[in-house]
This record gives structure tokens, C-alpha cells and sequence, in this order.
């Protein structure tokens, strides 16, 4: 995927297309699965699972 983000910024960033763009960086967001057992089960509120 990272080849392609390349090839997609060159596209973007040729001076014939006159874009601007930059690569980003990847971030994976994933629950923390005891607390949302927790909540299901009725241990913990469901307030405690925040919004990350």
C-alpha cells in the first residue's frame, strides 16, 4: 500500500496537475475487549469505553 501512496502523491504533486498532497500517517484504532466485556456484562458503564 505504501508504493501506491507514493505513486498517488507523485500524480498529485506533478507540477502538470498542480496539486499539493502529503502522505499521512496510518493509525489503527481497536477496542480494549475486556472493558467492552466488562460493559456487556454489566460490571462497568458503558460511559468507561470513551470514544477512541
Amino acid at each position: 500500500m505504501a508504493s501506491s501512496d507514493s505513486e498517488y502523491n507523485n500524480f498529485v504533486n506533478d507540477e502538470i496537475n498542480g496539486g499539493e498532497g502529503e502522505i499521512g500517517q496510518s493509525s489503527i484504532n481497536r477496542p480494549q475487549w475486556d472493558h467492552v466485556k466488562d460493559v456487556l456484562l454489566g460490571n462497568k458503564p458503558i460511559s468507561d469505553l470513551g470514544c477512541d
